[in-house]
């Protein structure tokens, strides 16, 4: 099932907008990226070493995080042109999105812009986009801080038709992010009345967890950082994950002023994500029309349940 066609006008008919009254927002233009390639090096998203007892991932560092753009999906917006359709590169995957992410740290702008999908905030209500009315806080990857996360998706923002997306300046004109679990009451609230809100990345192997007692594996999310409840043990360093977002808590350590012993650091962290609660804000008129979910379609975690 694919969401879109490859030219605008089928994205012009998906990509929606919430209400546009105006609203002003604060901080949230977070832009760090250092951390160390050291696997031994000290997670500020735990406050541990992230050695290989704490971690099982530390083999190879796939993480844009290190300032590098990794091998693998991510591209670069800037190599991008006229033979692509409104998202890309490619054709679309399982999700009805391209399979290629790009990194909005690092990926360069031309034709295409890399707009996140992310719409965490630090105290997990919903994202107060600029000029929205939406009631909430600060986005913290997406709207005006869309260049601090390492995941989006490149748009040719032309495409988007005035008023059918972000307003804030870093992200003018990228389709509006929202998060697929989120209850359809916030979903409408986010994205506009009969609209649905569908993943844009698939998980992967290496976002699911296991809890002990327990025998089935599901998303990890920042609330397992340093549980030694679920299996594997994660600390959220670079090579964690196959999809979080903000390795290592940079981002989340800037928004508490440096200090990982506060409580607005550690409820930061909480909220932190993987592919499956990351979405644009479609036209569809349900959810079930989104092809994450589709009662057939599996996703990393639901495979390794067998």
């Amino acid at each position: 099932m694919s969401i879109f066609h490859t030219r605008a006008p089928a994205l012009f008919a998906l990509l929606v907008t919430a209400c546009t009254t105006p609203k002003v927002v604060g901080e949230g233009d977070s832009t760090g990226d250092a951390t160390s390639d050291d696997p031994t090096a000290t997670d500020s998203a735990s406050g541990q070493s992230a050695s290989a007892e704490s971690s099982p991932d530390t083999d190879t560092d796939t993480s844009a995080d290190t300032g590098v753009v990794p091998e693998g999906p991510y591209v670069d917006c800037a190599d991008l042109g006229p033979g692509e359709g409104t998202v890309g590169p490619g054709e679309p995957g399982p999700l009805g999105f391209p399979i290629y992410a790009c990194n909005p740290r690092q990926s360069g702008e031309g034709e295409f812009k890399c707009c996140s999908s992310d719409p965490a905030t630090a105290d997990g209500d919903l994202p107060a986009y600029e000029g929205k009315g939406i009631s909430g806080s600060t986005p913290l990857y997406a709207d005006a801080a869309n260049g601090a996360g390492t995941w989006g998706m490149c748009v040719r923002r032309a495409d988007i038709p005035a008023g059918f997306g972000l307003l804030a300046a870093a992200a003018a004109d990228c389709p509006i992010p929202c998060n697929p679990t989120w209850p359809s009451g916030d979903v409408e609230s986010v994205c506009g009345a009969g609209r649905a809100c569908c993943q844009t990345f698939e998980l992967g192997d290496r976002d699911c967890v296991i809890e002990e007692g327990s025998t089935m594996w599901r998303p990890v999310t920042g609330a397992d950082i340093g549980e030694q409840t679920v299996t594997p043990v994660t600390n959220w360093n670079a090579v964690a994950h196959d999809t979080h977002q903000d390795p290592n808590g940079t981002v989340c350590l800037e928004y508490a002023g440096g200090e990982p012993a506060t409580t607005e650091f550690q409820e930061c962290i909480r909220h932190l994500t993987v592919a499956d609660q990351r979405g644009f804000c479609m036209s569809f008129q349900s959810a079930s029309q989104c092809p994450g979910n589709d009662p057939t379609y599996v996703d990393a975690c639901e495979a390794m349940n067998g």
